[in-house]
């Protein structure tokens, strides 16, 4: 080894092997996909956000043996977060260009009027 290796060696630190980083993304992935999957069905069977606080927690005690459901937490304010800002604006553009390329009608009968 050279002499200026020998200094700067002191300050040489490890770096992670990458199969550790890959097992470190995958869970990354893992929580987000989870987080994801969590929003969905919430705003598909119209969920009161407030029950978010307790599936994380429940989810930790029912799935043990689960690193994903052991840490997940997703509560009512990350998942209006989730849904509000991020998968909103990909529901509304997929919306877009389907409505772009099909003939569709509106049809207004004011039978649902609420006010006035």
């Amino acid at each position: 080894m050279k002499q200026l290796h020998q200094v700067y060696q002191p300050y040489h630190y490890p770096q992670p092997q990458i199969v550790e980083q890959l097992k470190s993304e995958k869970h990354e992935i893992d929580f987000i996909r989870a987080e994801i999957i969590w929003s969905l069905m919430k705003a598909e069977h119209d969920l009161p956000f407030l029950i978010s606080d307790h599936a994380s927690k429940a989810d930790s005690i029912m799935f043990p043996d689960s690193a994903t459901a052991g840490n997940f937490i997703s509560g009512r304010t990350k998942t209006t977060y989730t849904i509000t800002d991020g998968l909103s604006h990909e529901f509304q553009e997929s919306l877009v260009n389907i409505l772009k390329n099909t003939v569709f009608s509106l049809m207004i009968d004011e039978s649902n009027k609420k006010y006035g």
